[in-house]
């Protein structure tokens, strides 16, 4: 029997703190539905939906994927990009 492959879509986004900072995170799903989470910041995994268990315990024990999802946040959300972003806006 087969099934239909799984679509796996990732979401970063960026958030102006009210304290100035901008903060980044990802949020990861199947086939549309937003299954668990990366917080940049501290670095912690979330499970939103059941669904998304068996990967996010996979990737969280995989430094390497880890600190990839860490890097290209903070380099997207830093000074340059973070700044743009954020112009203009009360953060």
């Amino acid at each position: 029997m087969r099934s239909d492959p799984l679509t796996l879509q990732g979401r970063m986004t960026c958030q102006c703190e009210e304290d100035g900072r901008i903060s980044g995170s990802w949020h990861f799903g199947f086939n549309g539905e937003m299954c668990f989470r990366f917080d940049s910041e501290d670095g912690h995994w979330t499970v939103d939906h059941s669904g998304g268990r068996w990967i996010k315990e996979k990737w969280e024990k995989d430094r390497a994927v880890t600190d990839f999802f860490k890097k290209v946040s903070m380099e997207t959300v830093g000074p340059g990009f973070g700044s743009l972003w954020c112009a203009g806006r009360e953060c």
